[in-house]
């Protein structure tokens, strides 16, 4: 994984509903959901036309003969993302409001009233997942199409089109599986910019990466991996007409567990609006 996403972004937040708060307080481990079961599975090919068009160029630079975009196209889902996908599972956090304690409008609109966030410690988070031998990518989605076009970004890109140049020489590697996620999976169309995402790209069974146990909840798929309780540095909860019953709620919670005893409980300062929304089970476990 990519360092220093702490110095960046030093607190992140994790959605999720009241309910699943209760369960990830107890369990001590969050999910990571299978790419196919997010909400926007096209979101994952975003990357697809900046990687092919720079291959396409890399190759007619340095070969004679070389194939159309369109067959580098197929090449490079037929064997980078159609591998990837098979073991890539994503766990979404948001970057935490400069006004302190606000959180994202559009996050608690999709939680209908029902929604909290945690905030957690990503240096913390990082530490442990490296204990635990977790091969991924933890980082913030870049939305920004002049950032995607800047000199840290034209360097993977370069490092990648090296890389997949050889799998068109018939010099397939596992090992740049890790470097071709670390930019596919950060890319988003500059629309979603409002998520302000950090994601956790999780690397499951791919090349020499370590697997972890799949598990199933209404048909999808998913891994889990742990935190600690100090990692958690805050719970704030969504815009509600009975936020303070429901932050007393969780303080008490709290009380009665000596290791979240730290943890600061406060509610969101958005005015509160009523939406008129319940989810489906799929749509519940997406938001877990």
């Amino acid at each position: 994984m990519p360092k220093r996403i702490w110095i960046a972004h030093p607190k992140i937040a994790h959605y999720t509903r009241i309910d699943s708060l209760f369960k990830i307080l107890s369990s001590k481990v969050l999910w990571a959901t299978h790419f196919s079961h997010l909400n926007d599975t096209s979101e994952f090919y975003y990357s697809l036309e900046h990687i092919s068009n720079a291959v396409y160029q890399g190759l007619k630079r340095s070969h004679t003969l070389y194939p159309s975009l369109d067959e580098v196209r197929k090449v490079l889902k037929l064997k980078l993302y159609a591998g990837l996908e098979k073991g890539l599972f994503v766990t979404s956090f948001c970057e935490v409001s400069k006004q302190d304690d606000e959180g994202i409008l559009s996050m608690w609109r999709s939680y209908g009233n029902d929604g909290c966030y945690i905030e957690f410690d990503s240096k913390l988070i990082y530490n442990h997942l490296m204990n635990f031998s977790i091969s991924g990518v933890f980082g913030a989605v870049i939305y920004d199409k002049s950032i995607q076009g800047q000199q840290e970004q034209k360097e993977k890109m370069e490092m990648i089109t090296k890389l997949v140049i050889k799998l068109f020489e018939g010099k397939y590697e596992h090992d740049f599986m890790l470097p071709f996620a670390n930019f596919a999976t950060m890319l988003k169309h500059p629309k979603f910019y409002e998520e302000r995402e950090i994601r956790l790209a999780i690397l499951n069974s791919i090349g020499r990466n370590e697997s972890r146990e799949v598990n199933c909840c209404h048909g999808k798929q998913y891994v889990t991996w742990p935190f600690l309780a100090e990692a958690i540095t805050k719970i704030v909860v969504g815009p509600h007409s009975d936020q303070e019953e429901r932050i007393n709620k969780i303080r008490q919670a709290l009380l009665e567990k000596s290791e979240y005893q730290h943890v600061k409980v406060v509610g969101s300062t958005i005015p509160y609006r009523e939406w008129h929304w319940e989810p489906t089970d799929a749509e519940a476990f997406e938001r877990r």
